[in-house]
């Protein structure tokens, strides 16, 4: 959806209008993903949001050693998940690497 909206200097210009507000879970679940590195432990969160973690870390492939214990630690009931989905958690992660020598 576009709108027009003044500028300070009194020129109209196009910008892009959010039509969709993203709900506080959802903008928790990304702070944590973005953020897991940081975290000691993830107590206190219910096994609906390990499992939304879960998934976006999947999809990001951003599911390191690290965010797997914490989250196992959490709830044993991770390691249900990944037999569903059959993932392999004893593959070491992709990690990014250099495009180019220094």
């Amino acid at each position: 959806m576009r709108t027009r909206v003044q500028n300070g200097d009194g020129r109209m210009r196009a910008t892009r209008v959010r039509s969709e507000v993203e709900t506080l879970q959802a903008q928790c679940v990304e702070t944590i993903v973005r953020n897991m590195d940081r975290f000691t432990s993830l107590g206190g969160l219910p096994l609906s949001v390990c499992f939304e973690i879960v998934q976006r870390l999947l999809s990001l492939g951003l599911l390191t050693p690290h965010a797997l214990g914490l989250l196992m630690e959490t709830h044993g009931e991770i390691v249900a998940l990944f037999k569903d989905l059959k993932a392999d958690s004893t593959l070491p992660p992709v990690l990014p690497t250099r495009c180019r020598e220094r």
